[in-house]
């Protein structure tokens, strides 16, 4: 007969999403269809979205059986299918985390998994955010808009303390700054930034000739 599942759905009615429906509508059901093929008994799955660190983030959790940490790393490759044993033979061809990736790639997101032997599956899917730190205004918001128009979320500071102290608060995957700023240059900047222990990537930006 046709086996049941508990689905529960978490979501704040004041996110907004910015995407194709179409694509990002198939990418949810690619990821609950997973979590249908290999949660526990009964099956529990849970989709959320909400607001974490600034940004919007989808979640799709099950009860399964959990990935071993091996896997982890490849679970997002072309064809790639998750060795199960005698205990549940996989299904179908490695191609659907796969093209999720691609999708939210091209929304200029990022889609990543928690898991543990035992202890079920979580695939989050978010926005990259940018923090952009310019003194220039005039410039700062020309690149704001311009990165935003392509799908990033952007925050601005407008000198490399008010940067800094941005990112003692608030979590960013890229970090675009001048090199010429007051209060704290770019160089000074990233240093702080190591020095204190966060190791997200920068982009410099100048204006200077080599």
């Amino acid at each position: 007969g046709v086996e049941q599942a508990d689905f529960a759905i978490e979501c704040d009615e004041t996110v907004v999403i910015a995407a194709d429906r179409y694509h990002l509508q198939s990418v949810v059901m690619t990821l609950i269809d997973n979590a249908l093929k290999y949660g526990g008994r009964p099956i529990r799955i849970t989709l959320s979205a909400e607001k974490r660190n600034r940004t919007t983030e989808i979640r799709v959790a099950d009860n399964g059986c959990g990935i071993a940490r091996e896997h982890l790393p490849h679970l997002f490759e072309k064809f790639y299918r998750v060795p199960s044993g005698d205990l549940q033979r996989p299904r179908g061809y490695g191609l659907g985390l796969y093209s999720a990736r691609q999708v939210i790639e091209a929304h200029r997101g990022q889609i990543d998994i928690e898991s543990r032997t035992g202890h079920g599956t979580t695939i989050i899917i978010n926005k990259i955010r940018i923090l952009l730190a310019e003194d220039e205004q005039m410039l700062a918001e020309i690149l704001s808009d311009t990165l935003t128009d392509r799908g990033f979320e952007v925050a601005l500071a407008y000198n490399g303390e008010q940067a800094l102290q941005m990112t003692r608060t608030d979590h960013f995957d890229v970090i675009v700054t001048d090199v010429m700023m007051p209060r704290l240059d770019g160089f000074s900047l990233t240093r702080r930034l190591r020095s204190e222990g966060r190791n997200v990537p920068v982009l410099f930006l100048t204006a200077r000739s080599a």
